[in-house]
């Protein structure tokens, strides 16, 4: 085993990759020598224009720590007065850095080309590390979204998935010594503390559970070789640990601690989603065709239009605890695809591609009595309930939503069906009409007909540009739509303009921040502070560099996605919520999973490393009164530390490396530089 506390040699290697170093100290640079290279210091020689910097933008996760908390703007750092940075730590790597990520859990690894290495954050100790995985391309990093596991997976012909835990170092799962095949999902379960490994090779397919904590074995299950599953739901998992995991045309529900199979059925087409009803042990299974959007948007793959509207799908409804039918006979589709569903309370809107239907739980019964055709379509963009009757939106292939308003039979109250551009963001109810925000349009519906409130010059569009939209302390919402900041007031249906007398350089606006003291406009290149008066308090703009950092930084902007994930999605309080497929995409199931798992990662955790991992789960990304930039001047690349109340600099990060490569955590407020080949600097925020 390798000392610890003396610098780590370049040729240090292990034959076995579950053999990894225990916690110890990199080499620190001393003091000398960083001055020497000019790190943290102001005078700097000029830099050449960086590499292709491509590669830093493969990993979803890692681009989101780097940029959701800071929206990364560029601009002219050097002619600053504000302080230079100095590092808090800088340590120097056993080899040449190639990439460093943040995982979920604060954790910075470091790839080089002689291991794999686990940072402290805190301190720049060495946590672990893994000498013989060398030169990994960041393009098959991945976190474990809500925990401290990193994924391994490479995609070539020699395909290899590993699970690192990255707290400790320990190798959680290795697909080639397991030799399981190809590695179809993996699924962290915390109720059975495991990484869940779905696979499938030519002996046939199986489930395999590993502790996401130690690294061993819990179970493995196998099953035949299934057809036709290029769309296999994601596993569902009960409220005591169970797993419900459908595979084909068959359908298991395993127990997760053992693995154990409870019971297991069969279908005459292949399972395409499930989905609990709420508050009840009882699972709907959907078997048959999947509309195109439905099918690219759980696969990832294209099939295009041409698949068609027309197919057929059944909906099943099972006891949870004995896989057993409920209804008498299944809902069947003859002529259409599955789009998706929506629970309620005592039943499901059932969305397919040429209408819609509303189904009890109890019977499977269809509570309206004839669907109309032509109020189906390919996805639901929104789910909204009034006292006047029951509205949702379908959208077509090119992201029009048409929107359905029915009364308790299902019987259509609209002449004509009102079409909105993108999915419903939020809506609400005022009197006759009802107030929603779509991502690129916001307006009143009238709720006796269905026409629009507001027409002309009263009509509000962002066109094909996403709106950006905050909601103000007194209820109203202020967005930037086609050049305007305006402030839109739903209980007196109206809105104004706070101001149209301000210019972007170079760019639209792209981002909506509410501060104290105003709202703060983002761009790429520029930001810019309007006080609620209309008034313009400062206007910083940078001329970007010609890196490919631009593309980059794009990534870091905070759209109406992100924007109005804070209003929460409106179905699920009002009436209806997404259910099966779109479950996953439920920002706060997510959060609550975080904060269950927490706990068990970090049970044998010593060094602050626990209470660090759980601080990070009660923080709020973009309540600091700064933003971190990136900019360029010369050939120089650096940082600058803006406080977006002021527009002041309030901190400069110095750099020598010619071809700056960076990892930002906006959590623990921390910036990782590559300070030289082999060294990364850490700067507190």
């Amino acid at each position: 085993m390798t000392n610890h506390n003396q610098p780590i040699s370049h040729q240090s290697r292990r034959d076995d990759i579950n053999e990894k170093s225990t916690p110890g100290q990199f080499r620190k640079p001393p003091a000398s020598d960083r001055a020497e290279r000019g790190v943290g210091q102001s005078q700097r020689d000029d830099l050449s224009v960086p590499r292709n910097t491509d590669h830093l933008t493969t990993s979803p996760v890692g681009m989101a720590y780097r940029c959701l908390f800071l929206s990364l703007l560029l601009l002219t750092l050097w002619g600053a007065k504000a302080q230079v940075l100095t590092p808090s730590w800088e340590i120097s790597l056993p080899g040449k850095l190639k990439w460093m990520q943040i995982n979920d859990y604060g954790i910075l690894i470091a790839s080089c080309d002689n291991g794999l290495y686990g940072v402290n954050p805190e301190n720049g100790d060495k946590l672990w590390e893994i000498t013989t995985l060398t030169n990994v391309p960041e393009a098959n990093y991945q976190v474990i979204e809500g925990t401290p596991l990193v994924l391994i997976a490479d995609k070539g012909g020699d395909s290899q998935t590993l699970i690192i835990n990255g707290l400790n170092g320990n190798l959680i799962f290795d697909s080639a010594k397991e030799a399981l095949g190809s590695i179809i999902s993996t699924k962290v379960i915390p109720e059975a503390g495991g990484a869940m490994i779905a696979y499938s090779n030519d002996g046939g397919d199986g489930i395999t559970m590993f502790d996401y904590v130690s690294g061993e074995k819990k179970w493995n299950t196998t099953f035949d070789k299934a057809k036709g599953k290029d769309l296999q739901p994601q596993p569902i998992i009960d409220n005591e640990g169970n797993i419900i995991y459908a595979l084909g045309k068959d359908l298991y529900k395993l127990n997760g601690s053992t693995g154990a199979i409870i019971w297991q059925t069969d279908n005459k087409k292949n399972y395409i989603d499930l989905f609990l009803q709420p508050n009840a042990q009882v699972l709907f299974a959907v078997s048959g065709s999947p509309s195109s959007t439905f099918f690219e948007e759980n696969t990832g793959k294209q099939i295009g239009l041409a698949s068609g509207a027309a197919g057929n799908f059944a909906v099943d409804a099972l006891d949870l605890s004995s896989g057993k039918e409920i209804w008498k006979n299944s809902v069947d589709y003859s002529k259409a695809k599955y789009s998706g569903a929506a629970l309620g309370e005592k039943d499901f809107l059932l969305f397919q591609t040429f209408s819609s239907g509303k189904i009890d739980y109890a019977t499977g019964g269809h509570l309206w009595k004839k669907e109309k055709m032509g109020t189906g379509g390919e996805k639901n963009a929104g789910v909204f309930v009034t006292d006047k009757g029951l509205g949702y939106a379908m959208m077509d292939a090119v992201g029009r939503a048409y929107i359905n308003f029915v009364n308790d039979e299902g019987e259509p109250m609209w002449k004509k069906r009102p079409v909105i551009n993108g999915r419903l963001t939020y809506h609400k109810q005022y009197g006759n009409t009802l107030f929603f925000i779509s991502e690129q349009e916001t307006n009143f519906l009238n709720l006796d007909d269905g026409t629009f409130l507001w027409n002309g010059d009263k009509y509000l569009s962002a066109g094909e540009v996403p709106i950006s939209v905050v909601q103000d302390n007194d209820g109203s919402f202020v967005m930037y739509i086609k050049g305007k900041l305006v402030r839109v007031m739903p209980d007196k249906q109206d809105w104004t303009e706070i101001t149209s007398n301000f210019a972007f350089r170079g760019e639209l606006p792209t981002g909506l921040q509410l501060l104290p003291n105003g709202y703060l406009l983002t761009g790429n290149q520029n930001a810019m502070l309007i006080s609620k008066s209309g008034k313009v308090g400062y206007h910083k703009f940078y001329p970007a560099p010609e890196q490919s950092f631009g593309a980059k930084l794009a990534l870091g902007v905070l759209g109406t996605g992100t924007a109005l994930t804070s209003f929460a999605y409106g179905a699920s309080s009002i009436g209806y919520g997404m259910q099966g497929a779109l479950q996953g995409n439920d920002a706060f199931s997510r959060k609550a999973q975080k904060q269950m798992t927490v706990a068990t990662f970090t049970r044998d955790v010593t060094g602050g490393l626990g209470a660090m991992a759980r601080a990070r789960f009660g923080e709020q990304a973009g309540t600091d009164t700064y933003k971190l930039i990136l900019t360029k001047k010369d050939h120089s690349i650096g940082f600058v530390k803006i406080n977006i109340l002021t527009g002041e600099e309030e901190g400069q990060i110095v750099t020598n490396d010619r071809t700056p490569d960076f990892s930002i955590d906006p959590i623990g407020k921390k910036v990782f530089l590559k300070s030289a080949d082999d060294r990364v600097a850490c700067y507190n925020l």
